[in-house]
């Protein structure tokens, strides 16, 4: 007997029986059913992505147009306006300035436009303005303060000082006393260029600006006396001259710190007034610079005055326009360390 044989045959199902029968066909009404869910999915889609665009487009005008978005309800007239500034500008020139019409609404204010009318005054550095709800026009002002002054000719041939910022933006001042129109040196040595309604940016004012916040903040006595300051040789050589009260020329250099050069300033002042035979100075040349022996800086003397009568005979003349190197001893003076000044430089010898 032979081993297949003995296996029983595998029982059947009635998967193992063949069929020629199609597959049930969707009805009519199944294919509804799935086209109407097919479309209330894209519907639901395309409507989040509406809603998502048009909360992007109106946080955009909003944001840079919001005179589109009036207020539906009723209007909101203003009523005030806000001012922070850290100058001289006040309350009354910027609604003069902004010329707001009465009854103005708030949201259809144009803060852009307004903004563009502040900032076409050369003394506004910066401008921010913001509604304040329910009726206030907030207005933040950030001003350029002046560090020099500068002539400029007006009407009828008639010349009016006006100012010179930090970055040499050349301004009318607003609000400014003259008291403190007068604490400031005028500039010489330049061409002013005209530019739109006002004039173009003076070159090289930042190295001018240096010197000038350092001689303010360290020496004050001697910036009191200070004049006229000369920019003609700041582009070409680096120099700037100062002509004082004291000293008719003061040459600074921009190679050096200002610092160190306005302490040997006023060491080589100090060091001739206590000589016996002081000679007032004609002309300091700061921007020689330092040696290696020291400190060597050429000083031309004044004329000699008149002898008075009784004068001895032991003074030496001192010849007409002589030049001489000035070399202090290594001493160390006695007066006080001066101080470097803050970033912010806004002289206040005058009561303003």
């Amino acid at each position: 007997m032979s081993v297949t044989a003995q296996i029983p045959p595998r029982a059947r199902t009635w998967r193992d029986i063949h069929q020629d029968i199609a597959p049930r066909a969707m009805s009519d009404e199944g294919r509804k059913r799935l086209a109407f869910a097919t479309l209330k999915t894209i519907g639901i889609i395309s409507a989040i992505c509406v809603f998502a665009w048009s909360g992007y487009e109106l946080l955009r005008l909003w944001e840079h147009d919001p005179v589109k978005l009036r207020a539906p309800v009723k209007n909101s007239p203003v009523r005030d306006i806000v001012l922070v500034s850290d100058g001289r500008l006040d309350k009354a020139w910027v609604e003069r300035t902004l010329a707001l019409p009465k009854g103005a609404d708030l949201m259809e204010l144009d803060l852009q436009a307004l903004r563009a009318r502040l900032l076409a005054h050369p003394q506004v550095r910066t401008a921010v303005l913001a509604r304040k709800f329910p009726d206030k026009l907030s207005v933040v002002i950030e001003e350029r303060m002046p560090v020099a002054r500068v002539r400029v000719p007006v009407e009828a041939g008639e010349v009016e000082d006006y100012f010179v910022a930090r970055d040499g933006v050349v301004f009318p001042g607003v609000n400014f006393p003259a008291e403190f129109t007068g604490s400031f040196p005028h500039l010489d040595g330049l061409t002013l260029r005209r530019q739109g309604r006002g004039f173009a940016r003076i070159a090289g004012m930042e190295s001018g600006s240096d010197l000038l916040v350092t001689a303010w903040g360290n020496t004050p006595d001697l910036y009191a006396g200070w004049r006229v300051v000369s920019l003609a040789k700041l582009v070409s050589d680096g120099l700037i001259v100062v002509r004082s009260e004291s000293i008719p020329q003061i040459t600074f250099g921009t190679r050096d710190d200002f610092y160190k050069q306005l302490a040997q300033l006023d060491l080589i002042i100090d060091r001739e007034r206590a000589r016996l035979d002081a000679r007032p100075l004609a002309s300091v040349n700061l921007a020689v610079g330092l040696s290696a022996n020291g400190i060597l800086v050429p000083v031309a003397y004044a004329p000699p005055s008149a002898l008075p009568t009784g004068q001895p005979e032991t003074v030496q003349p001192t010849i007409r326009g002589a030049t001489s190197i000035f070399q202090p001893q290594r001493t160390e003076p006695t007066r006080s360390v001066p101080r470097r000044p803050s970033a912010f430089f806004q002289p206040a010898r005058s009561s303003l």
